[in-house]
């Protein structure tokens, strides 16, 4: 109705039908409507005012939003009718917006209700808490999603927009051009009035007193309770960061304090016990290997041929004196080509980047391997498959590596079922006494059928790490835990006497990049020089003020402390699940040590029943004296163990000892292999747990961290700038 007050009589008029001989209740409601807002405008006040009560007595509860809708624009044609006595115009205008308010809190749908309340607050928006209930109606009327029809809820509406989403858009539209009107008029008057301030004044601003803070915000106790704990913190830690233990919600001033204080709660230091069977992390020298060694299919008769020839070089040069067994280079470069040529293989330089060529690089491990295989190049084979293996080996180590799973103590199951692999192929060559079993060449050496066998168990280890659950943990990985607020990093907050000074750096609030470092922004306390009380001219004046009143028109003081204050509870809700995850990993970790301790006894336990086997079978070679036992009675004394084996041999014990005493060693040799895997798996967990563990102990800082700058600076914006 309010929206085209210049035509507004007219579109009335054409909302009454004067060709009809009777009008409808709606026409004759229309009717005395104008007629009141016609007396408001000539005067006649309680003329009006008496038609509005009488329709509203009239009308039930459902028209009654809309008869107040209409009484606020009556009572807004009164205030307007007369400009000499402010008084009265003020009156009516505060009726008008008590009325309009009755409206849309009766039909919170209706746009064009909040549009007129709006337009109403917009003509009396002289101070701050009017212009953010404007801005703030204005916001909600925009992001209604399923506002009501305006025509619909008026009789005297115009009918220019054909549809409803056409009608409400257009009421959007001008609720927009009011935020424009507003913000304009707002920023005019505070530029105005900051202009108009020497340069002295200006800082000035920037400095509150803390007693007239506190007894400007002494009727919210959110703001004054977070003024005066801010406060003492800041005067006993001289910084306004501190950190929050989630047990005991003890708050400290330092983050190592913190940090430590936090692990005493978590009590996640291990017993010695668990300690002991913890696995070691692959060293540095396999991640290279395994990231960037050669991994070919070697051939091992020219490296057998290879060895051969050194031996025998050894011992020339040992009996020329030689007294610690090395060798010269040139000796081991003449060796290695006589190997090559016996072999029909060319020999290549180490420059040469050629695939039919093994070049091992040198480690720092034991001493011929960092004595004999530096800058040596082994021959290779043409062998596809074994190469194949090879690629899909290093990849599956890889690939466990990447994951964090790979273990010393895998690598060391690998090499060791290599080197006995290597033993059984070649018998009595020095291959196991050159320390191949310190380099990935020994894999290398290995024919096809073996490779097949690493590379099922490494398959089968790679299965099984990717079923252990990680969810918990990679949320808490994945998230930053970092409170602060970008705001606060531009500004410093310092307690000089007893006033609170706000300072900030131009360059980094025009969102340029800052010439200003700071290592401390987070102390309360330093002098003050001039770099900070530079205010820098009237060109940065804007800038200054639109940073200062961010959101203080949008949102009340109060509001804004309620936001941050329940922001940072759900920071503590995210504190309180790492604790639980913590907590969790460490009791997962206890009980996979606890049980990787009773593998290791049993493991103990079947070497013994190994060892009482073998002594009895040599018992029985050697000596003609000796009373054959079985190994059933032997074993008894080993119930736990040979609990275990019971049911393995319980088929053998109907036939003669020689087969029950085979089914007996074949069962420990089945259980002891099952035991080395239950082992490997139980160290990659416990290795992934550990691992986790160090990782979201990393969080214990930033998820606990806070800044009393973050509230403060919402308080002391609301005090700067404040006109007379």
């Amino acid at each position: 109705m309010g929206k085209n007050k210049k035509n507004k009589s007219s579109s009335q008029r054409d909302r009454i039908n004067p060709t009809s001989s009777e009008p409808t209740p709606n026409e004759r409601k229309a009717t005395k409507i104008m007629s009141a807002l016609k007396f408001a405008k000539e005067g006649s006040h309680n003329k009006a005012m008496k038609i509005m009560k009488d329709l509203r007595e009239q009308e039930g509860d459902e028209e009654n939003a809309y008869l107040y809708r209409m009484q606020a624009e009556v009572q807004e044609a009164i205030a307007t009718s007369n400009t000499m006595d402010v008084g009265f115009k003020e009156r009516y205008m505060n009726n008008a917006i008590r009325s309009a308010r009755k409206a849309v809190e009766m039909s919170p749908k209706s746009i064009e209700f909040a549009w007129f309340l709006c337009f109403l607050l917009l003509e009396v928006a002289n101070d701050g808490n009017v212009r953010r209930e404007l801005i703030q109606e204005c916001v909600r009327a925009c992001e209604m999603s399923d506002a009501n029809d305006p025509a619909e809820e008026s009789l005297l509406y115009d009918k220019e927009f054909v549809t409803a989403e056409e009608r409400i858009q257009s009421v959007r539209n001008d609720i927009n051009k009011l935020i424009t009107d507003c913000m304009n008029r707002r920023n005019e008057r505070i530029r105005d009035y900051w202009n108009s301030l020497s340069l002295d004044e200006q800082w000035s601003s920037f400095k509150v007193g803390i007693s007239d803070l506190k007894a400007h915000f002494s009727s919210i106790k959110t703001a004054h309770d977070i003024i005066s704990n801010s406060l003492s913190h800041a005067k006993d830690h001289q910084t306004w960061n501190f950190w929050v233990c989630w047990y005991c919600h003890e708050s400290f001033g330092d983050s190592e304090l913190h940090f430590w204080h936090v692990k005493k709660h978590l009590g996640g230091r291990l017993p010695a016990k668990h300690k002991q069977v913890l696995p070691s992390s692959v060293d540095q020298d396999w991640r290279s290997m395994i990231l960037d060694g050669k991994w070919k299919p070697a051939d091992a008769s020219a490296v057998l041929l290879i060895l051969e020839e050194q031996s025998q070089w050894q011992s020339s040069i040992c009996k020329k004196g030689s007294s610690n067994g090395s060798f010269s280079q040139d000796a081991l470069e003449s060796g290695v080509q006589s190997a090559e040529k016996e072999s029909n293989m060319k020999e290549r330089r180490s420059g040469d980047d050629d695939d039919s060529e093994f070049e091992l690089v040198e480690y720092d491990v034991k001493q011929w391997a960092r004595g004999y295989f530096f800058s040596q190049r082994w021959p290779v084979t043409e062998d596809s498959e074994r190469g194949i293996l090879l690629r899909k080996i290093r990849f599956l180590f890889k690939m466990i590596m990447d994951i964090d799973f790979l273990t010393a103590e895998l690598v060391n199951k690998v090499i060791e079922y290599t080197m006995n692999k290597l033993k059984g192929l070649h018998p009595g060559s020095r291959l196991l006494e050159i320390g191949l079993d310190q380099t990935h060449l020994c894999i290398c050496l290995l024919d096809t059928p073996s490779l097949r066998a690493i590379f099922k168990f490494l398959s089968e280890m790679l299965r099984f790490v990717r079923t252990i659950d990680l969810k918990d943990t990679i949320e808490l990985l994945n998230t930053s835990g970092q409170g602060f607020h970008t705001e606060v990093r531009i500004i410093r907050i310092v307690l000089e006497d007893d006033s609170l000074c706000l300072l900030y750096d131009m360059q980094s609030i025009q969102g340029e990049e800052s010439n200003y470092t700071d290592e401390d922004d987070t102390s309360a306390t330093f002098s003050l020089d001039s770099d900070h009380k530079a205010i820098k001219g009237q060109e940065n004046s804007d800038t200054l003020l639109k940073w200062i009143s961010t959101d203080m028109i949008t949102m009340s003081t109060e509001r804004q402390l309620e936001l941050m204050v329940y922001n940072t509870n759900e920071r503590k809700s995210l504190g309180d699940e790492l604790h639980q995850t913590l907590e969790g990993k460490i009791a997962s970790l206890k009980a996979l040590c606890d049980e990787k301790w009773d593998l290791l006894l049993y493991k103990e336990a079947l070497q013994e029943v190994w060892d009482v086997c073998l002594n009895e079978q040599n018992q029985r070679k050697s000596s003609t004296e000796h009373v054959p036992q079985s190994y059933e009675r032997i074993l008894q004394k080993w119930q736990k163990a040979y609990a275990e084996l019971e049911t393995d041999s319980e088929a053998a014990r109907q036939d003669t000892l020689h087969k029950a005493e085979t089914c007996i060693i074949e069962a420990v040799r089945r259980v002891s292999k099952n035991i080395e895997l239950k082992l490997i798996n139980k160290d990659t967990s416990i290795n992934r747990t550990a691992e986790d563990m160090e990782r979201l102990e990393l969080k214990i800082t930033p998820f606990a961290a806070h800044d009393w700058r973050l509230l403060l600076l919402i308080i002391l914006k609301s005090c700067i700038l404040v006109l007379p």
